[in-house]
C-alpha cells in the first residue's frame, strides 16, 4: 500500500526556437521583454511560465482514481502534451502495478510503505528528483536508482527500517544523495556496478544492521563504481560488533572519503570506520571523527 499526503511531478517542458537572420543593412530587432506567440489573424499571449496542471485523487479531481491506472494516465497525459504538473490529492492510493515515469520528473512528499519490493525505483530515467519522501518498512530497497539513471537528485528523505535504504545500481552516474536520514535498514547505502562520479553527502545513516555504507564487490575494474566522494556523512551505531561501518570491496578506486563522522553508544568489539579490500586503489580518507565503539580509519 502506498500512500500520498501530497505529490507533484514536474515534466519539464522544452521549447524550440527558430529563427531566420536579418539582412546585414536592416537594423538590429530589439529582443521583446515578453515573446509571445501568433496565430493566425489573432494575438494569442499565453503566460509562458504556466504548465498544464491536472489533479488526480480519489474525488473532486480532474481524473478519478486511487489506484496505478489513474496515476498512470495523469502522467501520460501531462507528458503526450510537452510537460507540466500532475498533483496527486490526499488518500490512500493501492497500486498492484508500477507507475511509469518520464525523464525530468521531480517527486515530492511521497509517502511510501510496507511494499514486498522497492519502494521508489526508476530505471532508465534521467533528471529524476525525490525530495522529502518517506519511503519505509519494504522488504526491497527503499530509493532505487537504476539501469543506467543519469543525474539522480535524492535529497530530505527518510528511508526507514528497509532492506537497504538506498541503492544505485548498473550505471548510475553524477548522482546527489544528500542531507538524508536512513534508519534501521539492513544496508544503509549500496554503491557498485559501474555507478561513478556520484556524491554522498550530509545524510545521517544510523542503526544499520549489517553495513552503513557498501562498496560492493565486482567482477573487474571495469564494473566497478569509481570516483564517488563521500563527504560530511554522520554514522551512527552501524553494523555488528567488529564489523567496518563503511565497507569497501572489490576492486573499487578514487573514492574520497572527506569530513565524515562516526559513533558507536553499544559498546562491545570496535566497530572498523573504514575497510579497505585488497583490490582497492586511491582511496582517500580524511578529516575523520570517531567516538564510542569505532577503530578510526
Amino acid at each position: 500500500m502506498t500512500r500520498f499526503p501530497s505529490l507533484s511531478l514536474h515534466a519539464a517542458l522544452v521549447l524550440a526556437l527558430a529563427c531566420s537572420c536579418p539582412a546585414a543593412e536592416s537594423p538590429a530587432p530589439v529582443a521583446p521583454v515578453a515573446p509571445r506567440q501568433t496565430s493566425g489573424d489573432r494575438v494569442v499571449e499565453p503566460a509562458w511560465e504556466e504548465r498544464l496542471t491536472i489533479t488526480v485523487g480519489p474525488k473532486d479531481a480532474d481524473i478519478i482514481g486511487a489506484d496505478h491506472r489513474a496515476l498512470q494516465a495523469a502522467v501520460d497525459h501531462v507528458a503526450r502534451l510537452g510537460g507540466g504538473t500532475v498533483t496527486i490529492l490526499p488518500g490512500t492510493y493501492r497500486l498492484r502495478n508500477a507507475v511509469h515515469l518520464q525523464s525530468k520528473v521531480a517527486m515530492r512528499g511521497v509517502t511510501a510503505r510496507n511494499y514486498h519490493g522497492d519502494g521508489i525505483s526508476w530505471q532508465v530515467c534521467h533528471d529524476v528528483v525525490v525530495e522529502n519522501c518517506l519511503s519505509e518498512n519494504h522488504s526491497g530497497l527503499g530509493l532505487h536508482p537504476s539501469s543506467g539513471s543519469q543525474r539522480p537528485v535524492m535529497r530530505n528523505n527518510t528511508l526507514r527500517g528497509n532492506g537497504i535504504g538506498i541503492f544505485f545500481c548498473w550505471g548510475v552516474k553524477h548522482g546527489v544523495a544528500e542531507n538524508n536520514r536512513l534508519l534501521g535498514n539492513r544496508v544503509g547505502i549500496s554503491i557498485g556496478h559501474r555507478d561513478t562520479d556520484n556524491l554522498i553527502a550530509g545524510n545521517t545513516i544510523q542503526g544499520s544492521a549489517e553495513t552503513g555504507l557498501l562498496f560492493r564487490p565486482e567482477p573487474g575494474p571495469a564494473f566497478a563504481g569509481h570516483r564517488n566522494r563521500i563527504l560530511g556523512n554522520t554514522f551512527i551505531d552501524n553494523s555488528p560488533a567488529g564489523a567496518p561501518v563503511i565497507d569497501i570491496q572489490g576492486p573499487t578506486q578514487s573514492i574520497t572519503l572527506s569530513d565524515n563522522e562516526f559513533s558507536d553508544s553499544r559498546g562491545g568489539t570496535p566497530r572498523v570506520a573504514v575497510k579497505q579490500g585488497p583490490e582497492t586503489r586511491d582511496i582517500v580518507v580524511e578529516r575523520s571523527r570517531t567516538s564510542g565503539a569505532v577503530t578510526p580509519p
